[in-house]
């Protein structure tokens, strides 16, 4: 059993990392109430704890998916979609964040997940789908 995880995890490493990231991430919002500030008005709702919620289950869903060796590409291409939305929304309001406000740790944060987006993005283009 653990030797099959060990060779699945080989075989989907990309998936699985970024998985365990996007989980961290989301884990890190949810904990975090008052990450993003600007502009007040949306604060609220981009502290939602509902999609930081669905930002770790997502995260979980690549990992079981990596580790199980699951085939599905509807799955895979569902998941990995919902991720690069999600990772490039918070990009965008981690940008708006460094420029209007300052804030330059919110610079940084937009610079990982860019990174981010940009490994999600090559994963679904590379990712064999047959």
């Amino acid at each position: 059993m653990t030797k099959k995880l060990v060779i699945n995890l080989k075989h989907n490493f990309q998936i699985f990392s970024i998985g365990a990231v996007f989980s961290a991430m989301g884990l890190l919002l949810w904990t975090d109430h008052q990450y993003f500030f600007w502009p007040p008005q949306f604060a609220g709702i981009m502290n939602d704890d509902g999609l930081d919620a669905i930002a770790v289950a997502v995260g979980i869903g690549l990992m079981y998916y990596a580790l199980k060796n699951e085939k599905n590409n509807t799955v895979a291409g569902i998941l990995l979609s919902i991720t690069a939305g999600f990772t490039g929304l918070v990009a965008f309001v981690q940008l708006i964040h460094a420029i209007f406000t300052g804030q330059a740790p919110m610079g940084l944060g937009f610079i990982l997940s860019c990174y981010l987006l940009a490994e999600v993005l090559y994963t679904a283009k590379t990712r064999n789908t047959r």
